[in-house]
């Protein structure tokens, strides 16, 4: 994926670009496994030092993703790199996805 931005400010316009690759493979019944590269030169995720500006033309976030369905009603997802935060909309349904630099576990269990 890729995505070229021009978020309107105050005093100027300012241009960014995002590309996005994700690599998977899932095997019904089993799970599913998946690495995704995100690279972004947008200014509000690039490092930056003490005083705010930046110290790299571009921001690298890489995950990797590990899902299986335990039983029919228990699904575990587990994430481990570093995850960019912002919003995610999902059939209309819209929320707010953290900012991650780590491992997070995931268990969802459905119930009659």
């Amino acid at each position: 994926e890729r995505q070229r931005v021009a978020r309107a400010g105050l005093l100027a316009t300012e241009p960014f670009e995002d590309i996005a690759v994700t690599l998977g493979v899932s095997r019904s019944g089993w799970g599913s496994a998946g690495v995704t590269v995100v690279r972004t030169t947008d200014v509000l995720d690039r490092p930056s030092d003490l005083f705010g500006n930046p110290t790299a033309p571009s921001a690298t976030f890489t995950g990797f993703t590990l899902a299986a369905d335990i039983t029919q009603r228990h699904h575990a997802e587990l994430f481990v790199g570093r995850r960019r935060g912002g919003r995610a909309c999902v059939s209309g349904t819209c929320y707010d996805v953290p900012s991650l630099d780590g491992a997070e576990l995931r268990w969802t269990s459905r119930f009659p």
